[in-house]
């Protein structure tokens, strides 16, 4: 892992691995509190951690390109590559697989955990026009986080008042699905912005931090006893895809103390647990694979297993693995062929990994010479 922090590549693991078990259909037969606490870390997560890796020397021009082709481009080629799928997966028009996959949303897409992608090039984009006029304006920090605070109220109080609103638009969302604010959103999951776009600077302004972030034990005692005690205290959910976010100070309390929490376990399993270490940064290295995937294999694997063994936790556990093992061998395999490579990796990756196998290999006489 030379050049890598290791603790945020297990953090990213911890955050893909979180995310997939909150698709797990095991929780449609436990309690809905299991699935209220994973959905108070798991997205939150992952736009705070893609606020740390952003590359913000890129002009907005290259930034856009580069995210067409990371970010964009595997979206739409799975889309492109599932949509023969489509009349055996539903009895809806293919017209509106077609409406449904550029509208962008969790309720117009097939496979729901799809929609983050199309708003995560929204959320680069966004955060690099908000930090170019930051600089031309010489915006402070505090300033800058009062935005953000004001942003975040602005999205609580918007779903407060949308909830249930209809969206005038046809052959959008799947007939499963009600035209409502709620289930679909804006294109591309827009209105979220107000929340992720904040979340995504203060991963950035915190970038230096949490690279060398070190947790302090009773802090993180601390904060586990607070992350209880505000799920205990509030049933309040915050579902960004479903546009819900009812209890505003608890659920903001619940993400910080999970956030933290994370962090800190991220930091302990690479000095105690290696192997665990290892399984972790592999599920990030192949974090793009698991999140466009793992919600049909989940679920196919649960319905399979309960068809034939009905053992709910067996079921679970089986599906969950499955939606992790099987994403990440694809990637693998993919990074492997070129020409699938390019398909859905970004080319410069592409470009590094076709120059790193054909280097000429340097003579032994050189490689003593040149280290005496």
């Amino acid at each position: 892992m030379k050049g890598r922090i290791q603790h945020l590549d297990v953090a990213r693991g911890m955050g893909i691995s979180l995310v997939v078990l909150g698709h797990n259909l095991i929780f449609q037969h436990i309690n809905p509190m299991a699935h209220q606490v994973l959905h108070s870390i798991n997205m939150p997560m992952f736009f705070l951690m893609s606020g740390v890796f952003f590359n913000d020397t890129l002009s907005l021009g290259k930034l856009t390109l580069a995210k067409l082709d990371g970010v964009l481009k595997p979206f739409f080629v799975t889309l492109i590559v599932v949509a023969p799928l489509q009349p055996l997966l539903s009895k809806d028009p293919f017209s509106q697989y077609v409406a449904g996959s550029l509208y962008g949303t969790g309720g117009t897409l097939r496979w729901t955990p799809l929609w983050f992608l199309p708003h995560l090039f929204l959320v680069f984009i966004t955060a690099r026009v908000y930090l170019n006029i930051a600089e031309r304006l010489r915006i402070p920090q505090w300033l800058s986080l009062l935005i953000g605070i004001t942003s975040v109220t602005l999205a609580w109080e918007m779903f407060q008042r949308l909830e249930g609103m209809p969206i005038p638009i046809s052959n959008v969302a799947y007939s499963a699905t009600p035209a409502i604010y709620n289930a679909l959103g804006f294109p591309f999951s827009a209105d979220l912005l107000l929340i992720t776009v904040p979340i995504f600077l203060i991963g950035h302004a915190l970038r230096e931090r949490l690279r060398t972030f070190e947790p302090h034990p009773l802090v993180a005692l601390l904060g586990l006893a607070a992350f209880v005690l505000l799920h205990d205290l509030s049933s309040g959910e915050m579902n960004l895809n479903d546009r819900i976010f009812d209890d505003y100070l608890c659920n903001i309390g619940q993400t910080v103390c999970g956030v933290y929490l994370v962090l800190s376990v991220a930091v302990w399993i690479p000095r105690h647990l290696p192997r665990l270490k290892w399984l972790l940064t592999q599920a990030a290295a192949a974090s793009l694979f698991i999140l466009l995937f793992h919600d049909y294999l989940q679920r196919r694997v649960f319905r399979l297993f309960m068809e034939h063994g009905h053992i709910l936790i067996l079921a679970s556990i089986a599906s969950w693995l499955a939606a992790m093992i099987l994403p990440a061998l694809a990637y693998r395999f993919v990074s492997r062929v070129p020409w699938l490579a390019v398909l859905w990796l970004p080319l410069k990756r592409v470009r590094q990994q076709r120059d790193a196998t054909t280097a000429p290999v340097r003579p032994l006489s050189e490689v003593v010479t040149s280290s005496s």
